[in-house]
């Protein structure tokens, strides 16, 4: 009988759900269940799925460089779309999609390293030893869909306390989204429909990719409406294919625990000194056989510290291979001395532009703070000084266009008694505030119609 791997996640309050996978080319996999630490350190795990509270996922073209150059530049351009804090340590993984003339089209998933600690920091001790696989949720999504589906899907992952959206091409994550709940275990339809148009839209426009169709999955999946966007429709695949028939019913409840081992190697988070300590603990029990208790002892220690040392040695040759390079790619960039203006001129434009909101995340910002029951019904984008249905006015200089911030000008709608408009745009307002600037807004009630309308003017906050 084929060996189980044991694939784990985080259940909430101390628990732990997982199951167990048995085969190689056409696995089956067992039914989830929950325990407790004491269990899971009894008996271990093989695959880890962490849940991140913040994950970002970056589709697009990077230049084709050395490893080190290359993660200075997804570094950058995962900062600059504003999801994480300038100075927060981030971890990145890219797998290779393909490349087009002189530029890397990557898939990049990046997540807190702070976090990352924290996750483990919560795994019960004992049961780390054997893991041989750490995946984001992200990824193991978007696994189990490339199984599925072959053509590119919007996964619609209902959570208890928040809907993730995950385009995955080829089992790849291609973007993500999170849309929380207004209330924990109560999606409402009525808003899943708006937040799945838009990633439909974010995703052809960030990446180019059709969806093919919507999958939606989840304990709380069944709040999807029949039609979530238009022209898409939701896709029914033959789970049994893929988990076999005895998990086939459980496995869209628990997408990213069946997803884990389909996750690419490009996109494991596990960290190098305990891939290194795994493989010696791997080595170990031949060794057992011909050596007493203490030389084993011995060997282990000698182990972890071989471990460490050559963790140490990987990150230094790699920072000082990443400075050789970069000192080269200086030197040879250096501009001629009859250039040096408009080189200067162009790193003033770089410098005003990487304190510009990205539009993209500025709109997602806007639709997570628009609580359930309200409608955006107008919304324009303009540059202070350009006036409504007019162009901005023109400037010489590009770098001071970009001092001019942007203005979303906004009009929404909801209905209900009084009480209740004024504390959904009470709610509103909050959840405007920390990623805004509030300008002229005022709100109405018409009583014979029972409808609240609000209208604002809205500046992004640029990024510090």
């Amino acid at each position: 009988m084929a060996r189980r791997r044991w694939i784990v996640e985080p259940a909430g309050a101390g628990r732990w759900r997982r199951t167990w996978m048995a085969g190689g080319r056409r696995p089956v996999f067992g039914l989830p269940e929950e325990v407790g630490a004491a269990d899971l350190a009894a008996r271990g795990a093989d695959v880890f799925v962490a849940g991140f509270q913040k994950a970002a996922v970056t589709r697009g073209q990077f230049p084709a460089a050395g490893r080190g150059i290359l993660a200075l530049h997804v570094d950058e351009r995962v900062r600059q779309a504003g999801y994480f804090g300038p100075e927060e340590p981030l971890l990145h993984r890219w797998k290779v999609l393909g490349r087009r003339g002189p530029q890397l089209v990557l898939s990049v998933l990046s997540c807190s390293e702070a976090e990352l600690h924290r996750i483990w920091d919560e795994f019960p001790e004992g049961a780390a030893e054997g893991i041989r696989r750490q995946v984001p949720a992200v990824a193991a999504v978007a696994a189990l869909a490339g199984r599925l589906i072959r053509e590119p899907v919007l996964v619609a992952d209902f959570g208890a306390s928040h809907l993730t959206l995950v385009a995955a091409e080829g089992g790849i994550p291609a973007y993500a989204q999170v849309v929380p709940y207004s209330e924990p275990q109560r999606p409402e339809p009525e808003a899943v429909a708006p937040a799945v148009a838009f990633a439909v839209q974010a995703v052809q426009r960030q990446t180019g990719l059709r969806v093919a169709g919507v999958l939606p999955v989840g304990p709380l999946r069944g709040a999807c409406p029949p039609r979530p966007a238009p022209g898409v429709e939701i896709v029914e695949p033959d789970w049994a294919a893929v988990v076999g028939p005895a998990a086939a019913a459980a496995a869209p409840e628990a997408p990213a625990l069946y997803g884990a081992p389909f996750v690419d190697p490009a996109l494991d988070l596990l960290p190098a000194a305990r891939r290194w300590a795994r493989a010696w603990l791997d080595a170990l029990p031949p060794l057992a056989a011909g050596l007493g208790a203490g030389a084993l002892a011995l060997a282990v220690a000698a182990a972890v510290l071989f471990v460490q040392a050559r963790h140490l040695e990987d990150v230094y040759m790699a920072r000082y291979r990443q400075l050789q390079q970069e000192r080269r790619a200086f030197e040879a960039g250096l501009p001629a001395p009859d250039r040096k203006a408009d080189l200067e001129r162009l790193l003033a434009i770089r410098a005003r532009k990487a304190g510009e909101p990205d539009l993209d995340q500025v709109l997602v910002r806007l639709a997570e703070a628009v609580p359930n029951g309200v409608k955006v019904v107008r919304l324009q984008v303009r540059r202070e000084g350009a006036g409504s249905g007019r162009a901005a006015p023109e400037v010489k200089d590009p770098a001071r266009l970009l001092d001019r911030p942007l203005i979303l000008e906004a009009e929404m709608v909801t209905q209900g008694g009084f009480s209740t408009v004024g504390a959904r745009f009470d709610r509103l307002e909050r959840g405007l505030d920390p990623a805004f600037d509030l300008k002229k807004i005022g709100w109405m009630y018409d009583e014979e119609s029972a409808e609240g309308y609000l209208s604002c003017r809205l500046i992004p906050r640029r990024a510090h």
